[in-house]
């Protein structure tokens, strides 16, 4: 089956985004969003404009938003009746998912694969009353933020789906759109989310224990460690904090375990303060000054550029020797670092055979997802995997299953190829 034309239903940042992604690679698009209460279109408009005028640029040329015709929701599902994929990419609520998908059902093409951007939710549920033609061509597409530049493209096929449609999506999101694919498991947060949301809330649990200063966690969390110059807090902004909240508690409730923002985040985000669309959130920016967040007394100062003794002659070590050279900076600097090691290699070790059907597949999607140089796998490699499993003890955590079956490494080199350890060991 070939694409000719793509549906995208939300024109948020994400909708838009992934709809100027598409246009940009000469591909015609409708987009459609909830219609506004004086013009039906506001909503979308809105959406294409801040499309158009993103930094950096959502599209490739400017012209090519010409390819996206523009609708509602209510008026306007008829505009998909000849499309061949339809993605979803409205508000992270099961149920007007589900609702959306019952309406789709009638207007829908048989041939149209749909897909779900959601980022955590799982297939099985967003399928509960679809019927049998409708599952066979549904799975989720979770795209990163800006889809235009993070490599990754998350596919998440179920039981029901045609294996000819997941084919069809695969070839497109690589030659077509240029994707990093990685396939996971249908479990809440999926692979990127699930790994790389736990450890911001590590970092910032890490940060109060620690009592560090957020321009310190940021200094500790970025380049330093091969992570994007955003480190933690600056990504939380990007994205929003009202988006970090809605993730963490989706994952929080979907899995049982503990996603809990502490009060002082809780309260950023009740004073209105989201991020960079508020201008306000762990960071502030007033004319040409910039302003951190005192996390005890919510009170902003002027940012710092913190003297951590150790870090100047670390950078100048090839990222391999500094991840693990970084776990024995001084003080509280190295005992931040070696419990925030130790604690996501601890989470990641359990939780890889749950979401991963590989190791490479977790690897890739922090890299590609989260803009880390080198996935988790590969730092244990680094630091040396008696290493890990001693920092891990210290920080009072079982021995991980996986990291018995290691026998030393996770990746081996045989000439120029690498294999990997199989989830199952060996």
């Amino acid at each position: 089956m070939r694409i000719k034309k793509v549906g995208v239903v939300g024109a948020g940042t994400m909708g838009s985004g992934i709809a100027a992604l598409l246009a940009s690679a000469g591909v015609p698009v409708v987009l459609l969003d909830i219609p506004g209460k004086e013009d039906p279109l506001e909503f979308v408009k809105r959406g294409l404009e801040r499309a158009k005028k993103a930094k950096p640029a959502a599209f490739m040329r400017k012209d090519r938003a010409e390819l996206i015709t523009i609708g509602n929701t209510r008026d306007d599902l008829g505009l998909l009746a000849d499309v061949d994929w339809v993605i979803e990419a409205i508000i992270e609520k099961l149920e007007p998912k589900q609702e959306l998908y019952a309406r789709l059902e009638e207007v829908l093409p048989e041939h149209a694969i749909v897909s779900s951007n959601t980022s955590g939710i799982p297939m099985k549920a967003l399928l509960e009353g679809r019927s049998d033609g409708f599952k066979k061509r549904f799975l989720g597409t979770h795209f990163f933020n800006p889809p235009r530049y993070l490599h990754l493209l998350e596919i998440i096929p179920t039981p029901h789906t045609d294996p000819a449609v997941l084919e069809t999506i695969e070839n497109f999101g690589d030659r077509i759109l240029g994707k990093g694919l990685v396939r996971a498991k249908d479990v809440p947060g999926f692979i990127a989310n699930r790994l790389g949301v736990y450890g911001m809330l590590q970092a910032v649990a890490l940060m109060e224990k620690h009592d560090l200063t957020i321009d310190e966690v940021d200094a500790l969390t970025g380049p330093l460690i091969g992570r994007p110059k955003s480190a933690i807090f600056r990504t939380a902004d990007l994205t929003g904090l009202d988006v970090l909240k809605m993730v963490a508690e989706e994952l929080a409730r979907t899995t049982g375990e503990d996603f809990a923002l502490p009060d002082w985040v809780l309260k950023v985000i009740e004073g209105g303060c989201l991020g960079d669309k508020t201008k306000c959130g762990f960071y502030k920016k007033e004319g040409k000054e910039i302003y951190t967040l005192d996390w005890k007394t919510l009170e902003y100062r002027p940012r710092q550029k913190p003297k951590i003794p150790g870090v100047d002659e670390a950078k100048q070590l090839s990222l391999p020797k500094r991840i693990a050279a970084v776990l024995d900076l001084p003080g509280k600097y190295g005992a931040f670092l070696r419990d925030l090691f130790a604690i996501g290699s601890h989470y990641t070790l359990a939780k890889t055979p749950e979401i991963a059907y590989d190791l490479v597949s977790v690897d890739r999607a922090l890299k590609w997802g989260f803009g880390w140089r080198m996935g988790p796998f590969e730092q244990m490699d680094a630091v040396g995997l008696d290493k890990t499993a001693e920092l891990i003890a210290a920080a009072g955590l079982e021995k991980p299953e996986l990291l018995e079956k290691a026998e030393g490494t996770f990746y081996q080199k045989e000439g120029a190829a690498r294999r990997m350890l199989a989830l199952e060991g060996g």
